[in-house]
Parts: C-alpha cells; structure tokens; sequence
C-alpha cells in the first residue's frame, strides 16, 4: 500500500508526459524550464526522480538544520532541492567535506570510503574520497557515502538493512537527476536495501546510469519542486541540501 504522498506523486506524475525520463512532445520554452516529477511503485516501495534540466546549475546550501516537514519554509530554491549530506550525532551541523566557491564549511571525517561531488560551473563529478583533490576557488564540493554505481556498474558492498534513500545520479549522456525511494505505509523507515536501491535505480529510466551517490535518507529524505508539493519520508532533520536551479537564480 503506497503512502498518501506517494500517491499524490503518482497521480501528479500520470498527468504528465514525463514519466520514466521521457520528453513530452511539444512544450513552451516556460514549460520546459520547470523539472517534472516522475513515479513508480515497485513492490510497494514508492519512487520518485526528477530529471534536472541541462541549463540549471547544481549548488550546495547549508541552513540552520530544519525538519524536512518545514523544507518548505526553509529551502532556498528556485528550481528542485533534495536532502544533503549526513549530519553529526548531534544533527546540529554536518558531517563530512562540504565546500562552498572554494571556502570550506564542514571539514574531511577519518573515513575513506564514499564519494565527493565535484561542481565546477556547469561540470559535476563524482570522484572517490580517496582520490578527492583540493577546491579551487571556483568549486564546490560535498561528501556524501555510499557510491552506488560508478562507471555504470554497481559499486562495491553494501549493508543490508532497509530505509528510506535518496541519491543524486548522472545518466551517461551528461543529464542530472534526483531519486528517492520510501514506504510512507510502515512509518516511512523501512523501505529498501541500498544495493535493491541501486538495481532500481537503474532500472528505472531507459538511459544508462553513469553514477549514483548516496545521501542522508531515512527520515530525512526530501525532494522538493519550487512550485510543488514537497516529496518527503517522515520527519527528519536535513543539515544541508542539494539545489539545481537555472544558471541565473
């Protein structure tokens, strides 16, 4: 049984020619401009992606932590946002390298595993924690753990405990894109394994996956539209968020 939020995700992404990444077969310039949310309900398990438009710009925003039922009130975005990276015990600041133009926010942590998103201007990668280089003053960069496909393989070895996920993906033709998967009908935490999680993911849209990282679900798993109702899991704490918007804002 699919939550009242994902059911609403459904029913919005059917009124839509959008859905699974397909383009719609004539829209306005302004109509093009605004990402669509698609969905899918696979095992009960809800899914929702968005598709970042090719001319939107992806920045790192560190708020006062907020639970993700106010993203609304505290999300800075005028095109799609997501939850960030994961925040200390004391879900007061953030955990692991965050780097905004250049000016680090939040410090390196002990481990080496996971992976840093790189924004150069138009340019995002994905690059190993072992293998992360220093900013530049132009770049920004977010740490965020586990890789979940690298190269368009599945990567590495994954816990098998279940929860809400989110995670920011690049097909290989260059695009974007936000996903999340939640069960909103068992209290929104229990919903898939990340290695499940990732062989959805890649199933989901017919282009081929070129990487998927993972950030801070469970609880605190959002993605939020400007304009549309906010997709999120329970009510967690988010520390930091992803913001795609177009190149101007």
């Amino acid at each position: 049984m699919a939550s009242r939020d994902f059911q609403f995700v459904l029913a919005f992404a059917a009124a839509t020619p959008l859905l699974l990444g397909a383009r719609a077969e004539s829209v306005s310039p302004a109509e093009a401009e605004v990402p669509k949310i698609a969905a899918r309900d696979m095992r009960g398990i809800g899914y929702a992606w968005v598709d970042v438009p090719r001319n939107f710009r992806l920045k790192i925003r560190v708020p006062r932590p907020f639970n993700v039922q106010d993203a609304n009130a505290n999300v800075r975005c005028a095109g799609v946002a997501m939850t960030g990276g994961y925040s200390l015990i004391s879900r007061k600041a953030p955990e692991g390298l965050i780097v905004i133009d250049g000016r680090q926010v939040s410090p390196h942590i002990k481990r080496v595993d996971g992976g840093v998103l790189d924004i150069r201007g138009s340019q995002v990668s994905l690059v190993r924690r072992s293998a992360v280089q220093p900013a530049s003053p132009s770049t920004s960069q977010i740490y965020s753990q586990p890789i979940l496909i690298f190269d368009g393989k599945i990567d590495g070895t994954f816990k098998n405990g279940k929860a809400n996920r989110i995670a920011l993906g690049k097909y290989v033709d260059g695009q974007i894109f936000m996903v999340m998967a939640f069960n909103g009908s068992r209290g929104g935490m229990s919903a898939v394994t990340l290695r499940q999680f990732a062989v959805d993911v890649a199933a989901l849209t017919p282009r081929k996956v070129d990487w998927l990282l993972a950030f801070d679900g469970g609880p605190s798993a959002f993605i939020k539209v400007a304009g549309q109702r906010l997709v999120s899991a329970t009510n967690g704490t988010s520390v930091s968020y992803l913001c795609a918007e177009p190149e101007n804002d």
